[in-house]
């Protein structure tokens, strides 16, 4: 046993500490149900007297007072241009995880965000590389506002198209400029 005051190990049947001199009593144990321990008894470490104290917090100073915003007032208004009219109010892009509805009946309302397959993507590719056809769909295509995704991927074709006419381009002025020479035919 242990004293509570200053940790010191009290002999069995001791009733005060031998170091401070606490006044001690022994716990009496209690067995209810008459079962004998088998264990054996081992000692508890002697428990440390002294406990270290937490060091204080560091200083820190205190922010410095941020000054209040002023507010100055605009001149006078600039008087809206009577020509101006403005074309259409702004649209707002709805989509399903910002306003709350079920995927399945969010695309019902709102058909021009309707998803494209990989393979919807993959046979519009394949039209659109068909000579005039191809073009034909792909101006359609990319000017019709039914299908945001349709007309997205049209418009991503025209800037591949755009790419392969500079590069083509490019290409023609080289051999123009070096009078064939690149190839091994001589002018």
């Amino acid at each position: 046993m242990y004293c509570p005051n200053c940790g010191t190990s009290i002999p069995e049947g001791g009733s005060h500490c031998p170091a401070c001199g606490t006044s001690v009593q022994a716990p009496e144990l209690e067995n209810p149900q008459g079962l004998i321990s088998t264990f054996p008894k081992k000692e508890a470490p002697a428990k440390p007297a002294y406990t270290p104290t937490p060091a204080p917090a560091a200083y820190t100073p205190a922010p410095a007072p941020v000054p209040a915003p002023v507010y100055t007032p605009d001149p006078a208004p600039i008087a809206a241009s009577p020509a101006y009219t403005p074309v259409s109010a702004p649209t707002t892009v709805v989509v399903p995880s910002s306003s709350g509805d079920d995927p399945r009946t969010f695309f019902a309302r709102y058909p021009e965000y309707k998803l494209m397959s990989a393979w919807g993507y993959f046979g519009l590719g394949i039209l659109y590389s068909l000579p005039i056809i191809g073009f034909i769909f792909l101006i359609i295509h990319s000017c019709n506002g039914s299908n945001l995704n349709r007309r997205s991927y049209a418009r991503s074709y025209w800037i591949i198209w755009l790419i392969l006419a500079i590069a083509a381009g490019i290409g023609a002025a080289l051999i123009f400029a070096f009078g064939m020479t690149i190839f091994g035919i001589s002018s």
